[in-house]
């Protein structure tokens, strides 16, 4: 039984149907946006006038505020899920009717990548450009695509990548096509544009916070530098008080924070300050690299030495080109999972498993607030099957032995229905980098360095 306040859509014009269209496509409404797709096709409109005036269009808008800042992820997802039941009602029609037809095109995720958000958006948007759309799905070879153009003859070919590990498989493929005479054949193969801002990137949060505060508890069963052990009751916050030959800054990331002044404190590293950029430019990576830039700026002639602890972390490249410029060193990696873990440790786990989702000491203190919320799963839970249904477990990389983090780690897992892999990683590359980069003045060091808690 209707509830009084329902919209009888058979009620409306056509024109007012379509504007209630393109509301519900705004507000995601899913089924609503089927039935009037039903009711247009009855009153005896084309399918491709449908899609163009009714779907394209009303995606449109959505567009427009999404870039605009006004709808963020979470709306743009259900919008275009809303879309997508639309285009399974019209997609048999088009074919049948012979709507116009602009060209061909062929779209795949690549090797090692399971994220598809993007790429559907961008396929949703080419077919209702008017374009033939061939998906090769995800984790593609370059065969499959040498395949797929072999076969299709396409007019574009459209790449997809989350991952800054996965990226440059795309320059593989271009490579290889080069390679073949393909691209110098056919002028139109190009690469699509990575969606950076619509995926389960997860590592919102954090403040920009500025020099060292209190730190967590030492992790139990990790040995503390010689010079540590020597000096930890040297002054009342346990640090030797030494003067040192060299002052450093550490630009690093918000959701290192805690890791960072733990290993400060237990090396005795007096020397260091850390000021930190807040962990929610994760999710706009545009920001990284003119932030890491003004801090840099802004430590000139106030610091001896400057290092960077940020992974790539969705820059594209940027943050590197702006370090060079800046002739500052960072931290090698694509991100901290890998940093953790080890690089080529990480590649490894990686390829073994690229249906795997990650998670640090950090990511999982926060999971509710990042990702529960962050994403909107909480307020639409059809959402999770939309960012996590190509998963297949979890891998918790935890820079402690908590037994209370494992347990909210494997919460996690089954709350998104995957399974479960515990790694300690210790801090693993984040204090060897460090390390090996400053002078420690008067700390004498133990033969393998100072501690590195993993």
């Amino acid at each position: 039984m209707a509830e009084e306040d329902d919209l009888d859509l058979n009620s409306l014009d056509d024109d007012e149907l379509v504007k209630q269209m393109h509301d519900d496509l705004y507000d995601g409404l899913k089924e609503e946006i089927e039935d009037a797709v039903h009711i247009l096709l009855g009153r005896g409109w084309a399918p491709y006038r449908v899609l163009t005036e009714a779907l394209v269009e009303g995606m449109r808008i959505v567009g427009i505020d999404f870039r605009d800042g006004i709808l963020f992820v979470p709306e743009v997802l259900l919008a275009a899920n809303a879309m997508k039941g639309g285009m399974s009602i019209l997609r048999p029609l088009l074919a049948e009717t012979g709507a116009p037809k602009l060209g061909t095109m062929v779209i795949g995720t690549v090797k090692g990548d399971i994220h598809d958000i993007g790429k559907n958006l961008v396929s949703m948007m080419m077919e209702g450009a008017g374009f033939e759309v061939i998906d090769l799905g995800i984790n593609n070879p370059v065969e499959n695509y040498l395949a797929a153009l072999e076969e299709h003859k396409p007019d574009i070919l459209g790449m997809s990548a989350l991952l800054t590990t996965t990226m440059p498989y795309m320059k593989v493929v271009i490579d290889t096509m080069k390679e073949k005479g393909i691209r110098a054949a056919q002028r139109g193969l190009r690469r699509s544009s990575r969606r950076r801002r619509l995926l389960p990137r997860c590592r919102r949060g954090g403040g920009d916070r500025q020099g060292v505060h209190e730190a967590p508890p030492q992790p139990p069963g990790r040995r503390l530098g010689a010079a540590a052990q020597r000096s930890a009751t040297a002054m009342p916050d346990g640090l030797p008080d030494i003067e040192p030959r060299e002052r450093t800054l550490l630009i690093a990331c918000g959701a290192l924070a805690r890791e960072i002044v733990t290993l400060i404190r237990v090396n005795a590293w007096r020397h260091l300050t850390v000021s930190c950029l807040p962990a929610s430019w994760h999710n706009t990576p545009e920001k990284i690299p003119e932030g890491v830039r003004r801090r840099i700026r802004d430590s000139r002639g106030r610091y001896d030495r400057v290092l960077v602890l940020f992974g790539d972390c969705g820059t594209g490249g940027k943050l590197d080109e702006v370090l060079a410029e800046e002739g500052v060193e960072r931290i090698a990696g694509p991100h901290c999972y890998s940093f953790y873990a080890g690089n080529e440790a990480f590649d490894a786990m990686a390829e073994e498993e690229p249906a795997a989702f990650y998670l640090t000491d950090y990511l999982v203190r926060h999971f509710d607030r990042l990702i529960i919320q962050g994403l909107g799963i909480d307020r639409h839970p059809e959402l999770q099957e939309i960012y996590f249904g190509n998963y297949r477990k979890l891998v918790y990389l935890a820079q402690t032995e908590n037994d209370s983090l494992k347990a909210e780690a494997e919460a996690a897992a089954a709350r998104l229905g995957l399974t479960f892999d515990y790694r300690f990683t210790g801090y693993g590359g984040l204090g060897r980098f460090i390390d090996r980069r400053i002078d420690l003045a008067e700390l004498e060091a133990t033969p393998e360095g100072a501690v590195w808690l993993g």
